[in-house]
C-alpha cells in the first residue's frame, strides 16, 4: 500500500477502507457502544458536537484503535489521528455496513414506518460525526452548495386538528363492524365529539375497560378507541399522492382512508408512543376529493390519544434528497432531533 498526503492535508479512512489500518501499525478491537465523548484534540477536528450527536440510540458496532503515535479524537478511541510527514491520517471505526443494512431492512417494511424513523435517528448521528469532521477539513460538497441554489417548493397542507367523532371500543368490535368504512361515517349513535390533538382522559374519558385484566390498575380508559372525520381537499389536490403526518399516537395505531389502511405503528417499533407518523395516501384515495379518515388507537397504559400537530400534506418524493446529507450516499430523510422522546 502506498499513501501520499500533501503537506498539511488529511486522508480519512472509514468503512471498507479500514482494512488499511494494519498497514500503518494500528490494531483494531471490535466492540459496541451507544455513546462517546470528544477529547480535546477531537474538539479541534470535529467541533463541539452536542450531547445529542454523541448518543446513539442503541449500541453500534465499532473498532477501537490502538498503536504507537496515535492521538485519540474520541473516547472510546474509535476515531484516531496518526501523523504522516506534514500530513495526517484519520481513521473512523464505525461499522457503516451494519448501519446501512439496518436502514435498508427498515425501509423494506416501509419508508413511512416508525422502524425506519428509529433507524434514521441512529444513522443521522453517525452521519453527523463524519460530516462534522469533513466539514472542518474543508471537504467539498456539491450537494450542500446546490441545495441553496434551488428554490424551495411550497407544499400544500391542511391542518386536520379540531373536533372528531370519537368512540371507545372496549370489546374491540370496530373492525368487524366496519367502522373504518366510508358508509359507516354517517352512523353516529354511540359516538361523541373529542378534540384532536389531546388525551382522551383529559377530556372526560375515564371509565375503566371491563375487558382488561381487573388486577392491573388502569389510568382512566385503556384499550381500543376510534376517531373519525371527513375532509374535503381542493380540486388541485385531487388524484395526487398525499401524506398524513402526525406528531405521534399513544400507544399503537391503525389509520384508514376511505376504508383502506394507509399505515400502522405497533409494539415492534422502538419508542412507538412518541414516534412520528408519516402515512402516504395513494392517488386513488384522493381522486374524488373526499377523505374519510378513521384512526384506531390502542392505549396499553397511561394516558392515550393524539399528541401534537396532525395534518395532510402534498407528498413530495424529491424533498430533502440533496440537502441534509452532503457527505453521504444515503439520505434517510427528516428525523427531527428536537422532538421530545421518552428514552
Amino acid at each position: 500500500l502506498e499513501v501520499s498526503v500533501k503537506s498539511g492535508a488529511s486522508a480519512v479512512f472509514s468503512g471498507d477502507a479500514l482494512g488499511n489500518a494494519v498497514n500503518f501499525g494500528l490494531k483494531q478491537e471490535k466492540t459496541s457502544l451507544n455513546n462517546f465523548s470528544l477529547t480535546q484534540e477531537g474538539i479541534k477536528l470535529f467541533g463541539k458536537l452536542s450531547m445529542r450527536d454523541c448518543f446513539f440510540r442503541y449500541k453500534v458496532p465499532v473498532s477501537v484503535f490502538s498503536g504507537s503515535e496515535l492521538t485519540s479524537l474520541v473516547s472510546p478511541a474509535f476515531a484516531v489521528e496518526k501523523k504522516l510527514g506534514d500530513g495526517r491520517l484519520i481513521f473512523i471505526g464505525i461499522d457503516d455496513a451494519f448501519l446501512g443494512t439496518q436502514l435498508e431492512n427498515a425501509a423494506k417494511i416501509s419508508p413511512a414506518s416508525s422502524n425506519y424513523w428509529s433507524e434514521t435517528m441512529v444513522y443521522e448521528r453517525v452521519v453527523a460525526v463524519h460530516a462534522a469532521l469533513l466539514g472542518k477539513l474543508g471537504a467539498p460538497s456539491e450537494n450542500l452548495l446546490s441545495s441553496f441554489e434551488k428554490p424551495a417548493k411550497t407544499l400544500w397542507s391542511m391542518d386536520i386538528a379540531g373536533e372528531w367523532d370519537f368512540r371507545t371500543d372496549p370489546a374491540d368490535k370496530g373492525l368487524a363492524a366496519n367502522w373504518a368504512a366510508s358508509a359507516s361515517f354517517s352512523k353516529l349513535e354511540g359516538w361523541r365529539k373529542l378534540k384532536v390533538p389531546g388525551m382522551w382522559e383529559n377530556q372526560g374519558v375515564t371509565e375503566a375497560n371491563p375487558n382488561l385484566d381487573a388486577s392491573k390498575p388502569q389510568s382512566g380508559y385503556d384499550g381500543f378507541v376510534w376517531y373519525r372525520k371527513t375532509f374535503k381537499i381542493p380540486d388541485s389536490m385531487k388524484g395526487k399522492k398525499l401524506i398524513l403526518k402526525a406528531a405521534s399516537f399513544d400507544d399503537y395505531d391503525w389509520v384508514y382512508v376511505n376504508g383502506m389502511e394507509i399505515g400502522r405503528t405497533g409494539e415492534e417499533t422502538e419508542g412507538y408512543w412518541s414516534a412520528p407518523r408519516n402515512y402516504p395516501i395513494p392517488e386513488k384515495l384522493s381522486a374524488d376529493g373526499t377523505l374519510n379518515i378513521a384512526m384506531r388507537i390502542f392505549d396499553a397504559r397511561g394516558k392515550g390519544g393524539v399528541n401534537g400537530p396532525i395534518l395532510i400534506q402534498e407528498y413530495d418524493d424529491a424533498r430533502g434528497k440533496d440537502m441534509l446529507y452532503p457527505y453521504s450516499s444515503r439520505n434517510p430523510g427528516g428525523y427531527n432531533t428536537e422532538t421530545l422522546n421518552r428514552w
